[in-house]
């Protein structure tokens, strides 16, 4: 696989108004993890204090040396704008979901705001794209032509993790407070809870850029998807299978041990309609909390991370592990 060089891409990206914002302080030592909060009716909770906040590694409470809330909404935001990378399969999608992987594609293109960056990556290595242009970012999801499966690189395979490892390398030094990297094919990987290997080596990575990862599987219900087939019900939509909430949206898919959610993300499957998980993606990745902490050791083990809400009937999820 050619090395991406989304970073370098980046900097003719960032518009001067991006570059004078001003940056959430950090040290070498200082860990920043985002939460995204949410009420009992799936709503964003907005408005929470540092002090209603605990956060814990390994089981010990550490405190929270820097706190800020991003809201997009609000005038007085830190928010400057995300960077947002779409990783699209084109080794192990059939050439049947092409247009489903472009459509959901360009639907992130369209909720572009003037700050935010998206780049647009391909699974086989192939030249990325990386701008603040909307007109650039629909040409280069447009110019590549249909997807096909290949042999050597099936669906959860090593290559997609180890893509996120060398994508995760280059994002670390991208400013941004908001980071995500949203994958739009078969979504097995993100939803493995075999944390081994080149899995391991993606989730420590993605930890040292601060990155968190979303999963879209475009197969839908009919097909064989991340997560195992459910009956559809009268509404139209699958019920919550065993292990499984719905959130946000009222069409998540959360996964709960999976990659993506160990990075703070979700993995969205089982789904004939994928605009929600777009909407959802979106709304995260605008409304949020950063809880900067200084680690209380600096190894390469794997350390837990859990951050609680004070409040009660909030629902918060954010990285879970580091190193």
């Amino acid at each position: 696989m050619k090395l991406l060089l989304v970073v370098a891409l980046s900097v003719a990206g960032l518009t001067a108004a991006e570059q004078s914002q001003p940056r959430f302080s950090t040290s070498v030592n200082l860990l920043v993890v985002s939460a995204v909060v949410r009420n009992a009716d799936g709503s964003i909770t907005s408005g929470l204090t540092r002090d209603d906040f605990e956060l814990l590694e390994d089981g010990k409470p550490l405190p929270i040396a820097t706190f800020a809330e991003v809201n997009t909404d609000s005038r007085t935001s830190l928010d400057d704008g995300r960077f947002i990378v779409l990783l699209l399969d084109d080794l192990g999608t059939d050439a049947a979901f092409t247009t489903r992987i472009k459509q959901t594609a360009h639907a992130f293109v369209d909720r572009m705001g003037p700050k935010d960056v998206l780049s647009v990556v391909f699974l086989d290595g192939s030249n990325s794209t990386t701008t603040s242009s909307k007109a650039e970012l629909h040409k280069a999801i447009d110019q590549r032509k249909g997807f096909g499966r290949a042999v050597l690189s099936p669906p959860g395979s090593g290559h997609t993790m180890r893509t996120v490892s060398g994508l995760s390398a280059q994002l670390a030094r991208v400013g941004h407070r908001r980071k995500l990297l949203v994958f739009i094919g078969p979504a097995a990987g993100f939803n493995t809870t075999d944390l081994r290997g080149d899995t391991g080596e993606a989730l420590r990575d993605s930890a040292q850029a601060s990155l968190t990862t979303y999963a879209i599987d475009p197969l839908g219900l009919t097909e064989k998807s991340a997560l195992a087939p459910r009956p559809i019900d009268a509404g139209g939509l699958a019920p919550p299978q065993t292990g499984i909430t719905s959130k946000g949206a009222g069409f998540t898919i959360d996964n709960q041990g999976g990659f993506a959610r160990e990075t703070g993300g979700l993995v969205f499957a089982n789904m004939n309609v994928l605009a929600p998980a777009v909407n959802q993606v979106w709304e995260e990745a605008g409304n949020y909390y950063l809880l900067g902490y200084d680690r209380p050791q600096r190894d390469s083990k794997r350390h837990l991370i859990e951050v609680r809400v004070k409040r009660p009937g909030v629902d918060v999820r954010a990285r879970r592990t580091r190193g």
